[in-house]
């Protein structure tokens, strides 16, 4: 039996399993919720509100959670009260009397990453920094994944001179990853790319890009594993982000 630690990355995760869950490849273990927006709604501007002279038109506080279309103000008039109502769901984090301004944290139901058990097992430990899942298989967990899945044989490169064409369809191993080396490997025909340590830039362009070759991010002590058994056939599954020994 092996344990396989899938970090948590910074982020407001809500768990979907606990410990001693059974889990499959695939099943869904964490949602990461997307982060929270702040918004501005300009009472003075918009409405002729003045806050420094007529702070009863606003009725809700500092703190206050505010439901959206929930009245905020309430502007009065001869003709009756002009009733504001707040186009979002949040939670009211500033109020600029001076400017008429109310500043809204909205709340967020969009989820901006699922965590995916890569290995069929049991959960051993969860908390919201880590889930570490109990397998008999034999896979490593990525920090940073992007592309489609792939299966090669491993090899390692030292540098950027060394990206040949004799390269084709590897799973190449490099330490340190660049813009310049990604971008190389790719043309040479690489079936994929591990790095030990890369900007998280690279993989934001490699997205926006719709690049299909897999390139992951393992850390330092899951490339050495890696590294010691190069020339072995993995399996990529960057939507998993998981590499599996064949």
């Amino acid at each position: 039996m092996s344990l396989l630690p899938i970090l948590l990355q910074d982020g407001d995760y809500v768990l979907k399993v606990k410990a001693g869950d059974k889990v499959q490849a695939g099943d869904i273990l964490a949602l990461k919720k997307a982060k929270q927006k702040e918004e501005v709604i300009h009472l003075f501007k918009n409405y002729s509100i003045n806050l420094q002279k007529d702070k009863k038109s606003l009725k809700k506080n500092l703190g206050d959670f505010i439901e959206e279309n929930e009245i905020l103000a309430v502007k009065s008039s001869f003709l009756g009260g002009k009733k504001v109502l707040s186009p979002f769901s949040g939670t009211i984090i500033k109020i600029d009397e001076e400017r008429g301004d109310v500043y809204i944290r909205t709340a967020s139901e969009e989820v901006a990453e699922k965590v995916i058990s890569p290995v069929d097992g049991e959960v051993d430990f969860c908390n919201n920094e880590k889930i570490v899942i109990k397998s008999s298989g034999d896979a490593i967990h990525a920090e940073l994944a992007t592309g489609e899945d792939s299966e090669g044989e491993t090899q390692v490169v030292d540098n950027e001179d060394k990206l040949t064409e004799t390269l084709k369809d590897k799973i190449i191993l490099v330490r340190n990853g660049g813009r310049l080396l990604t971008f190389k490997a790719i043309g040479v025909g690489a079936k994929g790319l591990i790095f030990a340590d890369a900007d998280q830039d690279i993989f934001e362009e490699l997205l926006e890009k719709r690049i299909k070759i897999p390139v992951l991010k393992v850390g330092e002590e899951n490339f050495e594993k890696l590294q010691k058994k190069a020339g072995e056939k993995v399996i990529l599954k960057p939507q998993e982000k998981s590499i599996t020994r064949v």
